[in-house]
């Protein structure tokens, strides 16, 4: 995974995946080929919520194809 990270602050803790979905946005715009074209980010590390059919949903909209499980969270990858 890419070295470069960002930390997103919630108020809404009960709504854990839509604050996934909420972000993917300012991810996508702060480290996507527009503002990075020459390294643009590879996946993202989600910590404190599961993957949910709804979250899989969602990622795969926005180019997710690969997911990792682990104990914190998940890993989405975007897809080539």
């Amino acid at each position: 995974m890419h070295e470069n990270s960002a930390l997103f602050s919630v108020e809404a803790l009960d709504a854990r995946e839509e604050n996934v979905v909420n972000a993917l946005v300012d991810v996508d715009e702060h480290f996507g080929p527009t503002s990075s074209p020459n390294d643009p980010y590879t996946g993202i590390k989600v910590v404190g919520t599961g993957l949910s059919p709804m979250l899989i949903e969602k990622l795969r909209e926005n180019g997710y194809t690969r997911f990792d499980v682990d104990n914190d969270g998940f890993v989405a990858w975007l897809g080539k």
